[in-house]
């Protein structure tokens, strides 16, 4: 017996969390995106305990959200620097999307009990909305914001809640610096390369590349934090295969390899790698400057310094991993590898003989 149920994931925000620089491009670049997610995303299925199950979804309503938003983006900037106090810009500004979007999904599974899938389905959507949200982000970063998202049709809403800002702070270095480059990927190649890494509905990682994968989405769901640092961390241990404290010259050295650095970008990476390493370190071992939950800097103005320290570290740092990231699917693999090479210093000088 097939049973299928209807949920609805509710976004309350879509496109960057960030600046609005190269808008024209990057926000097309995503209408075109999610055009083809729309088709490509639409349907995936996985075989649980001998069981089918099938989830099904409408797009559409974030494809429009993005349309509808590129057209006011348009307006705006065709209206004269002069005129940006006149009622008329304020009018175009309320035309941007303000309400959530609601996106339809359906669930679909083999079994014959009701109760497995008023349980399972809503968590099998919530599994699927993580991989979207990789894909899409790893394909053109900032492309899909899933903050304070929810799964609702179900007894107790499902809080999904992914951030872009990663993403979209990695493609702010890139626009602002020009290196590392931050590439726009085809979908159908990132979603081919995705489903040979991630094992259908594994929780826990089987390859380096899984684990590293696992780290960004739990920076995705935090503020950037000592906590982001060591997850930060994480990533490029696992993706680089490097041991968790091993010398920090081996974990440059293999960015700057993957990345294929020139003696200056070298340079950056150990420069802002070093930083971050100084502060993973004060976190783990102790004197790091520890921030108060509320991070408010009306009640100390301290705040802002330390904490946007923090986040600068963290955005280079997120910078060389999406990066990373990127290169090794335009290398067609899954994950990189690396292995020593034995080499000498040639003898120069007058022969012996």
């Amino acid at each position: 017996m097939t049973l299928s149920q209807d949920f609805f994931l509710v976004v309350p925000n879509y496109g960057r969390s960030g600046s609005d620089d190269a808008w024209e491009t990057i926000d097309a670049g995503y209408i075109e995106l999610w055009g083809a997610a729309c088709d490509l995303l639409a349907k995936s299925s996985w075989n649980l305990d001998g069981n089918l199950i099938e989830v099904q979804i409408d797009w559409r309503p974030l494809l429009a959200r993005h349309k509808r938003s590129y057209a006011v983006m348009k307006k705006l900037t065709s209206v004269p620097r002069d005129a940006r106090a006149s009622d008329s810009f304020h009018r175009i500004l309320e035309e941007f999307p303000r309400r959530p979007s609601r996106v339809r999904a359906t669930v679909s599974l083999q079994d014959d009990s009701s109760k497995v899938m008023k349980n399972l389905g809503p968590q099998i959507l919530e599994n699927l909305l993580h991989d979207v949200f990789l894909a899409m982000n790893i394909s053109q970063p900032g492309s899909c914001d899933f903050y304070g998202a929810r799964i609702t049709n179900t007894e107790y809403p499902t809080d999904v809640s992914l951030s872009n800002t990663n993403f979209d702070s990695s493609l702010d270095v890139s626009l602002h610096h020009g290196w590392p480059r931050i590439s726009t990927l085809e979908l159908t190649d990132v979603a081919r390369w995705y489903r040979s890494v991630h094992s259908d509905l594994a929780q826990i990682p089987n390859n380096p590349m899984e684990r590293a994968l696992f780290a960004v989405l739990h920076m995705a769901k935090i503020d950037a934090t000592a906590v982001s640092v060591v997850w930060l961390f994480y990533a490029f241990e696992s993706l680089l295969q490097t041991k968790p404290g091993e010398n920090f010259a081996t974990m440059v050295a293999r960015i700057c390899l993957l990345l294929d650095a020139n003696a200056s970008q070298a340079s950056l990476v150990k420069k802002q790698m070093r930083s971050l390493y100084n502060t993973r370190s004060a976190i783990v071992h102790g004197g790091y400057e520890v921030i108060h939950p509320m991070h408010n800097e009306i009640l100390d103005d301290r705040v802002d310094d330390v904490y946007g320290r923090l986040v600068e570290l963290t955005r280079w740092g997120q910078a060389f991993l999406l990066a990373c990231i990127q290169r090794t699917i335009q290398n067609g693999w899954l994950f990189p590898r690396f292995s020593e090479v034995l080499d000498g210093e040639p003898i120069e000088g007058p022969s012996l003989k």
